[in-house]
């Protein structure tokens, strides 16, 4: 419905153009990260919140009882502890954030009872590569939480193009609000 005065801003259905724009903004992110699938919301908590649901609703197709847990991976125990925002997502969804405090406490909890829906880290986590190791070799998703002033810092790091080879165990991404304007989410499967 294409109105002249509005110009048809409704992206449930985005003119011709307004479908490019939508799709270069989403390619942006995707090229830059390196993941194939995007999606954009109003803000960071809210692709945050639909990343956390997928988890969610992939643990309850596998037969998951919920109290349903989320592990908060930081590189120890005297580092941040997670976004305010992320935990009241996670709480707003019924699910339970957990800190680990470095890979050993991570090692512990996957292999510790019942697996988490997700283990979500933020985007400067040191452990990165060895921590996607250990959620692949439980079938757990990493997810990673990337602030706006984490996105602000690639580019004003790099005067040339950046591409990340985020390690395979990442299977989603969320980048806050700010320079974007907009949330954005990143999955590397569309399941």
């Amino acid at each position: 419905l294409y109105s002249p005065e509005l110009r048809s801003r409704n992206p449930l259905h985005p003119s011709v153009l307004d479908a490019c724009v939508i799709g270069n903004l989403l390619n942006f992110p995707k090229h830059v990260l390196g993941l194939p699938f995007a999606a954009y919301a109003t803000d960071g908590n809210e692709a945050l919140s639909l990343v956390l649901y997928s988890y969610r609703q992939r643990a309850e197709a596998a037969g998951a009882p919920p109290p349903h847990r989320l592990l908060y991976l930081v590189d120890g125990p005297d580092s941040a502890p997670p976004p305010p925002d992320a935990a009241r997502c996670a709480q707003r969804l019924g699910m339970q954030m957990e800190v680990a405090a470095g890979l050993e406490a991570l090692g512990a909890a996957l292999r510790g009872g019942a697996p988490p829906c997700a283990v979500v880290a933020p985007f400067g986590c040191e452990p990165l590569d060895a921590a996607s190791a250990l959620c692949s070799d439980r079938g757990v998703g990493l997810h990673l939480l990337v602030s706006d002033s984490e996105w602000r810092g690639i580019f004003a790091a790099h005067a040339e193009p950046v591409h990340y080879a985020l390690p395979a165990g990442v299977t989603s991404v969320s980048i806050q609000e700010g320079m974007m304007r907009c949330g954005y989410s990143l999955y590397r499967d569309a399941e």
